[in-house]
C-alpha cells in the first residue's frame, strides 16, 4: 500500500498533532558509518557468523500517530528470526488490506499483524527483523526505546518513573557524540544490569553500607547510559528511593512488578542476541 502524498511542512521538533507528516528521510552518511564502528556488520566472505547490525531510519508514524523521529534499529539476521515472523515478513505488506480501528488504535485485518510497516521495509534493505533500540529525541542524544523488565526496576529505583518516554514524548533530535558514547557502553552489559537490579531490590537489605553505595552508583550509571536523566544530588536520589521504599523489600513484590524467576528466564530469552552480538546455534533452544 502506497503511503499518501502530503506536503512536507512539519517541524519534527514540534509536539502538536501535525497536519502533514514527513514520510521518508535520508540518514546522513556520518551516522550509519557511526554505527558500523560501533557494531561492525559480519563479514560473511571471511566466514563470519551473522549477527545483529545497528541502523538508523527514520519513522514517520501513521496519521492517527505521528512518530516523526529517527530511530536506531537492532537488525536481527535471518537465522534468528521465528519462521511465523520470517513468512510474515516475506509476505504481502502489512497495510495490503485492512483497515485502521479507531477502537483499537491500531491497524486490523492485515495479512501480517505480528509485524509492522517499517519492519516489513526494513526486511527488504537489511535482511533481517528490525527492533527499536533507541529513539532519537529529548536533551540526552535520545534514549532507550524500552526496557527489559529488570532493566525498569532500576529505572524505578532511580528516578522514581516506571518506564521510559513513549516516542514522541520528547522533542526529536540529530545523534550526536552523545548518543555514540552510549551505544558504545551498552555493549557486554546485559548480564551487570541483572545482577545490579536483584542487589538493588531482592538483596538490598542485606547488603552492607559500601557495598549498597556501589550499587546505588552503578545504578545510577546504568540509568544515565540509558539517555535517562538521573538526579545529581544524592539527596534527590535518597528521595525518590524513599518515596518508592517497597522496591527495597523483594524483587517480587507488587510495588517492583517484578517475578524473579519469569523475568530471569525472560531476559535469557530475549538476550540470546545481543543488539551487538552474534545468533546462538538454535536460537530457539530453551
Amino acid at each position: 500500500m502506497t503511503a499518501p502524498t502530503v506536503p512536507i511542512g512539519h517541524d519534527p521538533n514540534s509536539q502538536t498533532q501535525v497536519d502533514a507528516l514527513i514520510w521518508s528521510r535520508v540518514p546522513h552518511p556520518s551516522w550509519q558509518e557511526e554505527l558500523d564502528r560501533i557494531a561492525p556488520p559480519a563479514d560473511m566472505t571471511r566466514g563470519q557468523l551473522p549477527k545483529a547490525r545497528a541502523v538508523i531510519w527514520w519513522e514517520p508514524g501513521d496519521e492517527w500517530e505521528p512518530i516523526q523521529r529517527w530511530f536506531i534499529y537492532q537488525v536481527l539476521p535471518k537465522a534468528a528470526i521465528h519462521p511465523s515472523i520470517l513468512a510474515e515478513l516475506e509476505g504481502p505488506h502489512p497495510r495490503s488490506k485492512g483497515r485502521y480501528s479507531g477502537k483499537l488504535g491500531c491497524w486490523v485485518d492485515g495479512p501480517a499483524p505480528h509485524i509492522t510497516k517499517t519492519q516489513w521495509e526494513l526486511y527488504r534493505k537489511f535482511g533481517g527483523l528490525a527492533k527499536p533500540y533507541w529513539v532519537l529525541q529529548g536533551s540526552e542524544g535520545g534514549h532507550r526505546y524500552e526496557l527489559h523488565k529488570h532493566e525498569k526496576v532500576l529505572l524505578h529505583h532511580v528516578t522514581g518513573r516506571k518506564d521510559v518516554h513513549a516516542a514522541g514524548d520528547l522533542p526529536a533530535c540529530d545523534p550526536d557524540q552523545r548518543t555514540w558514547q552510549k551505544l558504545w557502553e551498552a555493549k557486554g552489559r546485559h548480564d551487570e544490569v541483572l545482577k545490579i537490579a536483584l542487589l538493588a531490590t531482592k538483596y538490598r537489605p542485606s547488603l552492607e553500607m559500601e557495598d549498597a553505595k556501589m550499587v546505588e552508583e552503578a545504578a545510577r550509571t546504568f540509568v544515565a547510559s540509558w539517555g535517562e536523566r538521573v538526579a545529581q544530588h544524592a539527596d534527590e536520589l535518597a528521595w525518590a528511593m524513599r518515596r518508592e521504599s517497597g522496591l527495597s523489600r523483594t524483587a517480587g513484590n507488587a510495588d517492583s512488578g517484578v517475578d524473579d524467576a519469569a523475568d530471569e528466564a525472560e531476559m535469557i530469552h530475549e538476550l540470546m542476541h545481543e543488539w551487538t552480538g552474534t545468533v546462538p546455534k538454535d536460537p530457539f533452544s530453551p
